[in-house]
């Protein structure tokens, strides 16, 4: 029986998978449309920035960030074969180095513009944008969950006590006595 909670974790879990797919998938794609990074794929041409091969302009620490959006998507799917703390750790370290590194990419880079964007780039960018919509309906799952379950026991229905309005019997004398 499919329950409105299974759902959701399963269709959580389908976007996650396509984002970090598409997050792997995105570096043997093309970086650029034309010019720079449009004739090789992206490990490719990161490769001999890397190596210090190629030296037009982009600085060669921009290198290592063509492997982070895989590392984030590889991330990102081991997080949905784990549970409890270690899936959430897996999950925000793939989704902010794949975030992170798909910002650093699109921004610092020659190919900057829309227009000049490669497939790999928009693979990436697709990616990351699966991957927050999914963590956010997945918090907005949990706060939803962690509000019920206070209202359910009582918690916000209780309105909070103050000093002042608790009766107290002064340390000499016993409740009995009183």
């Amino acid at each position: 029986m499919n329950t409105p909670s299974t759902t959701r974790h399963w269709a959580n879990s389908v976007v996650d998978g396509c984002a970090g797919v598409l997050l792997v998938v995105c570096i043997t794609q093309p970086l650029a449309r034309e010019g720079i990074g449009s004739a090789t794929s992206l490990h490719e041409l990161f490769d001999l920035l890397l190596g210090g091969t190629l030296r037009f302009g982009i600085p060669r620490w921009l290198g290592l960030f063509g492997y982070l959006p895989a590392f984030g998507g590889i991330a990102i799917m081991i997080a949905e074969a784990t549970h409890g703390r270690l899936r959430t750790a897996m999950r925000v370290t793939g989704v902010l180095i794949a975030t992170v590194s798909v910002t650093i990419l699109t921004v610092a880079g020659p190919w900057n513009s829309p227009s000049r964007l490669g497939t790999g780039l928009w693979l990436a960018i697709a990616g990351v944008a699966a991957a927050l919509v999914s963590s956010a309906l997945e918090l907005a799952h949990v706060i939803g969950a962690s509000r019920s379950a206070r209202t359910t026991a009582g918690e916000l229905s209780v309105p909070p006590t103050t000093p002042f309005t608790r009766t107290t019997t002064p340390s000499h004398q016993s409740p009995a006595s009183t």
